[in-house]
């Protein structure tokens, strides 16, 4: 009544693989787009200082600003000395002598600190 399927066994494997080959695949596509609705790193903040020596031995930082002057509010450096509030583009601080590792933090509106120089001196 019925006629037997005389086909092979390599139909079926393939058939499976396929499934689990989409499988895999959509998986991964939902796996992506959960991924990309997590909050990712916070973006770096982009400004200038400098540090230029002077004849007595000491050292000069200066600000330069940079796109993200407008969101600064302040500049923090490692030698004990208070916090550079609002600097201005063009602004310097001088630095002691004895002060032989210099790191310079940000601290921005937008949230958060960044160093902005860190610098070890001979």
């Amino acid at each position: 009544m019925y006629a037997e399927f005389k086909g092979s066994w390599f139909s079926e494997i393939i058939g499976s693989f396929l499934m689990v080959a989409l499988t895999v695949f959509l998986a991964a596509v939902v796996a992506a787009y959960v991924v990309g609705m997590m909050e990712g790193a916070p973006q770096p903040h982009a400004v200038v200082v400098t540090l230029t020596p002077q004849p007595d031995g000491s050292h000069l930082l200066t600000y330069h600003g940079g796109p993200d002057h407008p969101h600064l509010v302040s500049l923090t450096v490692n030698d004990g000395s208070p916090a550079w509030e609002n600097p201005g583009i063009g602004e310097s601080r001088a630095v002691p002598a004895e002060t032989k590792h210099i790191v310079v933090t940000g601290q921005f509106r937008t949230g958060g600190e960044q160093v902005v120089l860190d610098t070890t001196i001979g």
